[in-house]
């Protein structure tokens, strides 16, 4: 602007002078003048922002990660599920109570296993199931010294005489993955007590459902 006005000052002093500019002429070469001193400060804007961005880039991109605030509060909430489901484990014996409480360990395996970035494992012999860490080595390990995902053996008449892992079935004592990014191999487990079945069914987004024998019922869906 300044540089604007300066010039045009000169120029009107030019404009009214015999012989000199004519008075269109000089708004003609005002505009001109004008125009020049726009683009000047637009580039001089755009080099300022290139600048800013270039120093905001690099005193950013080595500090990115978790802060230690944000570990901490991941923390407390998976602590804060652990203690949730270890309270809900000894409700029942029978197969209702016995799937409940393997959609909710289950829950817990998927939050364990994104939270160490490890693969964990689930087995069963029938008669109970154990939930298995993979580790550096790739070599399973049984998770011990956790209420969340102890070795649990199931009640008097109730047995998992079942699993199908992408709708294929497997042998019992076969490992159900629950990878480090969350993306499950869909799976169920079938569950019997005498006449009654229940069927506990996991998707590939990580979500767990508490079925009845009928594929096509849902009586529970945990987010």
């Amino acid at each position: 602007m300044i540089v604007w006005l300066t010039t045009s000052r000169g120029l009107a002093r030019s404009a009214f002078r015999p012989g000199r500019l004519s008075f269109p002429t000089f708004f003609g070469e005002a505009k001109k003048v004008g125009a020049a001193a726009h683009s000047r400060q637009s580039k001089l804007r755009l080099t300022l922002l290139n600048l800013f961005t270039e120093r905001f880039l690099k005193n950013r991109l080595p500090h990115s990660g978790f802060t230690l605030l944000e570990i901490l509060v991941v923390t407390a909430i998976i602590m804060i599920v652990t203690s949730f489901v270890a309270f809900k484990f000894n409700r029942g014996s029978g197969a209702p109570e016995a799937a409940e409480r393997l959609v909710l360990q289950f829950e817990a395996a998927r939050d364990e296993a994104i939270a160490k970035g490890r693969v964990i494992g689930w087995s069963s012999d029938g008669a109970g199931y154990q939930f298995w860490l993979q580790n550096e080595r790739l070599e399973w390990e049984p998770i011990q010294n956790n209420d969340a995902l102890r070795n649990t053996r199931l009640g008097e008449g109730v047995q998992i005489s079942s699993q199908f892992v992408n709708q294929q079935q497997r042998p019992l004592g076969e490992r159900v993955l629950f990878p480090s990014d969350g993306v499950i191999e869909p799976f169920q487990i079938q569950i019997v007590a005498g006449e009654q079945k229940l069927r506990v069914g996991g998707d590939v987004m990580g979500r767990f459902a508490l079925l009845d024998f009928d594929a096509s019922a849902t009586a529970k869906v945990s987010p």
